[in-house]
């Protein structure tokens, strides 16, 4: 309407001059229809190229506010409202106020029912100032810190949500002082759904919680009153005292605290023992409230992120005088996970923050490499597999960081960090924008509630396209069901590997990572600490001392952690035990450092307990109380292990007994709960499950890599029995390949029951989303690999289970055998290697049915490639020989498990990954055929 009626007065203005010159001029004739539509167009243009200044004037006012325009600010938000009518564009909103839009504000008001909620325009105000000539609150003793009367009003163009305004609760309201907050701090006010009106004259009710803050700084009020305000008074103050009026006496128990910001601990307590001698505390609210309880929040602006907020609770027992105790809300810490898809930047993200914090000290051979993938799996494949914690210090606040892994197969790993947190950054590459895992790691943070911070990473690419990941993110929030309050995340841009970070997606106007740091401790929530409760620790991670023995890691929630305290150890099944720490640690850039005692809200270790276990709970001696235990989601892959049975056993590895297979799987049931063990039926032999071929693959080169010896089969999937129906486990394929290859990609995947759900080209880059039963995957990626000349990236991420699809053709292949031990020689390499692919070399000591080779055909044959021929020395040594050899196929772990049939195990030392028959003996094997 605003526009139709600007453009009518436009019209109108270009349209008098013909209506001046009909009067004026009797012989002048009446302009033509085409020329007044000539003269519309021409005013249509003028009207757009008006809005258009208007705009920019408007962003050029908001960028100008955002970089700290002083003295003026009052003056260029009431401009901005006059430019724009207070229609706000959402760039600016996101510019300037934060990152909510328009419809961010809308959604806000409809969850907690308020009646007006958003920018603080002429009409909110003048609203605002009508409930206050009936609001009956005394101000003449008032005084802010400038000098000046607390204003009656909100200054404009701040986001408020104000409670006050629901009509079943009466008038309610907080009076800021007379200065505008700095810019991006936002006036929070009614930071939960506020309460219903009052029902029963004693029942206490929290009517607002708000905050108002002077332009320098230094102080804040922050008051709780009822319904009935008729008596009460509000205070203004800057010292830690407080002044609460009693020569009236209230109807209802008003509580008014004042606090300086800078309060220390001793201050507070002095503060809440000042209240307590209140006369009408122990008289009134004794009287008033009878075996109530009412907890009453204290926030501070997260700009003074330094300080202690509180928690001010009051409990009555038996009607005698109420005992206040503290609660905290921690605001010199942030517990962070950083979540993304595999390789989209998480590590290298998390080694720029600690390499820019304060106090970090790099070391000469960190200099060039990942500090947080310290292990040696990590490197050598360039993933995170097991989570990590690490601190750093910015500004005086403590974050904790934990490093999560982003492939779906230690899912687990997510699962149990997004118990530890507060708050995550999900990563997202800015030209591949959200990828398989991305959705994964954002659905596990989305049920655990967490603010997000959305980093778009690797802006420094080429052919990076920011925007466009932003907005596919977006729409995965969307997807996924995220709440109002997720769904408005803050955005930063970010190039890891250069240590760079800002809100533009700009690289040259980035200079340091310091945006992310302050996005951090603004965004992120502090961790809220409940004293009433007593003594509670989740286990969510565990670490290994030589000294200390086991340590637990998690997140203490409530009480004190002393070294040489007992607890209470609460295991899955219930069970109580008395334990004494021996010690207690905390997180210092990357190492763990020894403290006297961790205070809650932040990530502790613990040593002590040599039977503890991810999941269990560290409770009070006299009052255990157990955290709910974590869940996981189950396996859906499962392999035989088994002691080592080839002739070769023992030759190149120090633990080969059941007893230590037993053992080892045992232990490390105790830090991954992902993974399951039951007995196989059989003899030194067990059915690991897990999340994945890569979660077993792991798992057993940990175990080579320690000097174990062992055996395993072929992986299978799981299948379930539900209603009488048989339900099989389903995965959602991401590939993306040169478009080239999308014909046989999609015949490869329909030979293995996938179905195409979708598929996009871009720049002759194909990507195809399919459905495949997990079964089809296995043994798919080099396969995958060949038809895509290497090309191509496939990803899986698990869906659920779905009715069994049937059988699906599968192309066997055919194995070369050894028909009789010794070593392998040149002669009879070369007279095998006509009949297939080899895959071991001469010089390699064999045995009868072990694997050396692909028969050409899909069937399997013996061949003798120790074959010797006595009458010259020649076939007896390799020289001479060699030339004709082909160089043999090296068989990693993971091609030995995608190759491996029904019938054939994998043998796996720390020196040799061998392929074996399960039955060695061609005899036996005919034998059991025959059966």
């Amino acid at each position: 309407m605003k526009k139709i009626s600007v453009f009518l007065t436009l019209l109108m203005i270009g349209i008098a001059p013909f209506g001046a010159i009909a009067q004026t001029s009797a012989t002048s004739s009446q302009p033509t229809i085409q020329e007044m539509l000539a003269k519309i167009q021409e005013l249509q243009t003028q009207i757009k190229q008006l809005q258009e200044q208007t705009q920019q004037m408007v962003v050029q006012l908001a960028t100008t506010l955002r970089q700290g325009a002083q003295g003026d600010q009052v003056k260029i938000l009431q401009a901005i409202l006059a430019a724009d009518q207070g229609i706000y564009p959402e760039g600016i909103i996101s510019g300037f106020f934060g990152p909510l839009t328009n419809r961010a504000v809308k959604l806000f008001q409809k969850k907690h029912g308020f009646e007006s909620v958003g920018i603080v325009g002429p009409k909110t105000l003048g609203k605002i100032n009508e409930l206050l000539k009936k609001n009956p609150l005394a101000f003449e003793n008032a005084t802010s810190s400038a000098g000046g009367k607390p204003c009656a009003i909100v200054p404009p163009g701040h986001l408020i949500a104000p409670g006050w305004l629901r009509k079943q609760d009466g008038v309610r309201l907080i009076v800021p002082a007379c200065q505008t907050l700095p810019p991006g701090i936002l006036a929070k006010l009614a930071t939960s759904t506020p309460p219903a009106a009052t029902s029963t004259p004693d029942t206490i009710a929290p009517v607002i919680s708000a905050i108002a803050v002077s332009a320098s700084s230094t102080s804040a009020v922050v008051a709780w009153i009822t319904n009935e305000l008729s008596t009460s008074k509000v205070y203004y103050s800057t010292t830690t005292s407080i002044d609460i009026s009693s020569t009236s006496t209230p109807s209802q128990a008003d509580v008014a605290l004042v606090l300086s910001h800078n309060v220390s601990l001793s201050g507070l307590n002095a503060i809440i023992l000042h209240a307590i001698n209140q006369q009408f505390l122990k008289n009134q609210v004794a009287k008033k409230i009878r075996s109530k309880r009412a907890d009453f929040l204290v926030r501070q602006p997260r700009k003074f992120s330094g300080v202690l907020a509180n928690f001010i609770g009051l409990r009555y027992r038996n009607n005698t005088t109420p005992k206040i105790r503290s609660y905290f809300l921690i605001m010199n810490i942030r517990n962070i996970a950083i979540i993304a898809h595999v390789d989209h930047g998480k590590t290298t993200l998390v080694d720029a923050l600690l390499k820019q914090s304060e106090g970090f000290k790099l070391k000469t051979d960190e200099a060039n490499n990942l500090i947080m993938d310290s292990n040696e799996l990590e490197k050598e494949r360039g993933i995170t597999i097991f989570s990590k914690n690490a601190s750093i210090k910015h500004k005086g606040v403590k974050i904790n960081i934990v490093d999560t892994p982003g492939h779906a197969d230690f899912g687990g790993e997510v699962e149990r960090i997004m118990r530890m947190v507060d708050g995550v950054l999900l990563l997202v590459d800015a030209k591949e924008g959200p990828m398989p895992q991305t959705k994964f790691v954002l659905r596990k943070a989305i049920q655990a509630g967490h603010k997000i911070i959305l980093v778009i990473n690797k802006i420094d690419k080429p052919d990076a396209r920011p925007q466009w990941a932003l907005n596919q993110t977006f729409d995965l929030f969307i997807e996924l069901g995220a709440g109002d309050e997720q769904i408005n995340f803050p955005v930063i841009y970010a190039s890891s590997i250069q240590g760079k970070a800002g809100l533009e997606p700009d690289l040259s106007k980035m200079e340091n990572v310091q945006p992310l740091f302050e996005k951090i401790i603004e965004y992120i929530p502090a961790p809220i600490i409940n004293s009433n409760k007593p003594l509670q620790m989740l286990t969510v991670n565990l670490a290994y001392d030589n000294y200390k023995g086991k340590i637990a890691i998690g997140r203490l929630y409530s009480g004190v952690l002393k070294k040489g305290m007992v607890v209470s150890h609460i295991n899955r099944n219930g069970e109580i035990k008395k334990i004494q720490l021996t010690s207690v640690m905390l997180f210092d850039g990357l190492n763990r450092i020894n403290v006297e005692e961790a205070a809650a809200g932040d990530i502790v270790a613990i040593s002590g307990i040599a039977d503890i276990s991810i999941g269990e709970t560290i409770s009070d001696i006299d009052n255990p109380e157990a955290l709910p235990v974590i869940t996981i989601d189950e396996p859906t892959i499962k392999m035989t292990f088994g002691v080592n049975t080839s002739p070769l056993v023992g030759k190149d590895g120090q633990y080969t007994t059941s007893r230590n297979l037993k053992e080892r799987l045992e232990q490390e049931l105790e830090t991954d709960v992902a993974l399951k063990v039951v007995p196989a039926g059989v003899s030194d032999r067990w059915i690991v499950s897990g999340r994945g071929e890569l979660h077993l693959a792991i798992l057993i080169e940990k175990m080579r890599r320690e000097g174990h010896e062992l055996e395993v089969s072929k992986p299978q999937v799981i299948l379930k029995e539900v209603d009488g129906k048989t339900m099989e486990p389903m995965e959602l394929v991401f590939i993306e390949s040169p478009d080239k290859f999308s014909g046989i990609i999609i015949e490869m995947m329909g030979r293995r029951l996938g179905k195409m759900k979708d598929m996009k080209v871009e720049r002759e880059e194909a990507r195809l989303d399919f459905v495949v039963p997990t079964r089809g995957l296995i043994g798919i990626r080099n396969e995958f690999l060949i038809n895509t000349k290497g090309l191509g990236i496939i990803n899986s991420i698990f869906m659920g289970y779905e009715e069994f699809k049937g059988e699906f053709f599968s192309n066997p292949h055919g194995s070369l055998m050894a028909s009789e031990s010794g070593v392998s020689n040149s002669y009879g390499l070369l007279n095998a290697q006509g009949r297939g692919r080899l895959f071991i070399g001469p010089g390699v000591e064999i045995y009868e049915g072990m694997v050396v080779g692909q028969n050409a055909k899909a069937e399997d044959i013996m061949v003798n490639i120790c074959k010797t021929k006595e009458l010259t020395n020649f076939r007896t040594k390799n020289f001479g020989v060699q030339e004709g050899l082909e160089a043999p196929k090296q068989m990693g772990l993971e091609d030995a498990l995608d190759y491996i049939g029904e019938d054939e195990l994998v043998e796996i030392t720390p020196k040799n990954i061998r392929i074996r028959k399960a039955i060695l003996s061609e005899h036996e094997r005919k034998r059991t055929r025959k059966q």
